[in-house]
């Protein structure tokens, strides 16, 4: 068995990987119906499809085939010589490809215990920490696994190391080694009696997780994020979850959320604790416009139909009264209101329940502060406050889970309402588009949030995005080359990418 051309370039994929997937060739014409393809076979084509490649080449025998990925779980291999065509299936997903009878995959959806990748090292009654090298976990040296352990125990989110020659930096939240000159990053993980380190950041039952989309990262939908946590927390890394009618497959180890049935990837993160705790974890609008709307009534007691920020600042100190560092406090709750409130209102003045409510679904539901930040100024620029009450109605109406997210069906549903209702320009332009068909950059089992909804309706502005490659030496390296260096050179080449009026570039770190 060899694995020939374009696979060479990734020696690792040699390597035996003894939890890949099994896979299935259909020998139905020969009388032997669907037979376990050899464990080499379920290996290269593992880490082929890890490796994101399309197709392969390998010999087997006298013969050599092309094997062609046709979703996750479906392949068709032919025989270079004879063009003869068999498939390929993963019996685990034969319910999403067609096929019927072969084993089927347990209740669960997880990889059988003792085959999964969470099981690949050794435990004992000691913990051991490892870093993720090439593709393999490696046992990280004794005194780095005792700062490791010392700061896990001690309940810390970051500890500063020395490994080697090299300054490193863990961030246990999100456990991923940082190496400080080059800022690269690298898997970390726990093992012990306790379970994995996995478990312990990921099993939280508040953490949250991102997946990136064609629009950027996206927020995760709580009950599916509530589902990783859980099974991280069983110690499982490669596992089944269904939502909203689809099935995925979620892949801890390597952070990748494949669509079983088309077979699509999507990069999958957590976020940290800080970007964690920045919003409120909850988004479910139609929940979340109650409570905010009986704090905003608590808040604003004078009845002049707004809310300032001086009135909020006075209800705010009242709670410091008696407290320690009092005037400090006041101060800080005095800087922290005038900018919330900057960040809130739409128009200049008092701001309304509506504007309070729809910028706290935002908050909660946008991937990051600078998009929060954009969206809202884009209101600003452009409908403002008259449709922020109209788009928190219709998004709620056609919520039908009432979760928060909403399917693309329902996106053009709520196109059509706002199309007869809404008397803003730019936002019917918007929702005639969605009538007409979805947008570029959709995949069918996409869902929007509340700030995805306001995103599509409202417009996301757009900036030219530059790659420049240039000589900085502005000719003179072809002229003095030869002479110093006794070789020829067109030019000291440079390249990065400029948007919003600066030059970006990576040389060890990102540099402005």
């Amino acid at each position: 068995f060899s694995v020939p051309g374009t696979m060479s370039k990734y020696p690792e994929l040699h390597k035996p990987v003894s939890f890949a997937p099994k896979w299935e060739v259909d020998l139905t014409d020969v009388n032997q119906g669907w037979r376990p393809c050899p464990p080499e076979v379920d290996d290269a084509l593992y880490k082929a499809q890890v490796k994101g490649m399309q197709s392969i080449e390998m010999e087997m025998g006298q013969f050599r085939y092309r094997i062609t990925f046709e979703g996750y779980g479906r392949a068709v291999q032919e025989n270079q010589k004879t063009k003869k065509k068999r498939t390929l299936r993963r019996p685990d997903m034969a319910a999403d490809t067609g096929d019927t009878g072969g084993p089927q995959p347990p209740t669960s959806g997880a990889w059988p215990r003792g085959q999964g990748p969470s099981s690949t090292q050794p435990r004992s009654s000691d913990p051991k920490w490892y870093v993720r090298l090439n593709g393999q976990w490696k046992e990280q040296a004794a005194e780095v696994a005792e700062a490791l352990e010392e700061a896990y125990k001690a309940g810390q989110t970051e500890v500063h190391y020395k490994n080697g020659q090299h300054s490193q930096k863990a961030v246990l939240q999100r456990m991923i080694q940082v190496n400080i000159q080059t800022g690269k990053e690298r898997q970390i993980r726990r093992v012990g009696p306790e379970g994995s380190g996995m478990a312990s950041t990921m099993g939280n039952a508040g953490a949250r997780f991102q997946v990136f989309l064609d629009r950027g990262w996206k927020n995760v939908p709580e009950d599916q994020a509530a589902v990783i946590a859980e099974r991280a927390a069983r110690g499982e890394t490669v596992f089944r979850t269904s939502f909203r009618g689809w099935d995925y497959e979620i892949d801890l180890e390597n952070m990748v959320q494949r669509n079983c049935r088309t077979g699509m990837s999507r990069s999958l993160r957590q976020l940290d604790a800080a970007a964690a705790n920045a919003a409120p974890v909850r988004h479910n609008v139609v929940g979340m416009s109650k409570g905010h709307r009986e704090t905003y009534r608590n808040l604003c007691r004078s009845g002049n139909g707004g809310l300032t920020a001086a009135e909020a600042t006075k209800v705010w100190q009242g709670r410091n009264v008696g407290q320690p560092e009092e005037g400090w406090r006041n101060t800080l709750v005095t800087e922290g209101a005038k900018l919330l409130f900057e960040r809130i209102a739409l128009v200049a003045g008092p701001v309304t329940e509506d504007e309070w409510v729809h910028y706290w679904a935002l908050a909660a539901s946008a991937p990051s502060v600078h998009g929060l930040q954009v969206i809202q100024q884009g209101l600003r620029t452009g409908p403002g406050r008259s449709v922020v009450r109209m788009l928190l109605d219709t998004f709620e109406a056609v919520d039908s889970t009432a979760s928060g997210d909403i399917t693309l069906e329902e996106m053009r549903k709520a196109s059509m309402m706002l199309r007869d209702k809404c008397r803003h320009g730019e936002v019917v332009a918007h929702a005639q588009q969605w009538i007409q068909g979805t947008p570029s950059g959709f995949e069918t089992d996409d869902t929007l949030n509340y700030f995805d909804f306001v995103t599509e309706l409202v417009g996301r502005p757009k900036h030219e995005v530059e790659l420049y490659q240039y000589d900085i030496s502005k000719g003179v390296s072809s002229v003095f080359a030869p002479l110093l260096l006794g070789m020829s050179m067109e030019g000291v080449w440079h390249t990065g990418v400029v948007v919003y009026g600066k030059e970006y570039w990576f040389g060890g770190a990102i540099f402005e």
